[in-house]
């Protein structure tokens, strides 16, 4: 059995491959807080779908177009 969240996880990297951001929107909460992991200028805390919506659109200017999520392997799903 997977969790709510997790099956919303699925659906937003689903989502992404088809780039679908209608329905990326559609899954992102307005309060939402998106933790990127990492070392680089994305990777931190953005709150609020806007601040994702803009931390998605620097990832594609930044690799000039080509950011892509080709395979997804596992999720796992914490918290609300």
């Amino acid at each position: 059995m997977t969790s709510k969240n997790v099956d919303i996880a699925r659906e937003y990297f689903e989502s992404i491959q088809k780039g679908d951001l209608a329905k990326v929107g559609e899954l992102l909460a307005e309060e939402i807080v998106w933790h990127q992991p990492g070392g680089n200028r994305f990777s931190g805390e953005h709150q609020g779908r806007d601040a994702v919506f803009a931390m998605l659109g620097g990832m594609m200017e930044a690799s000039q177009g080509s950011f892509a999520i080709d395979a997804v392997h596992a999720l796992m799903g914490n918290g609300d």
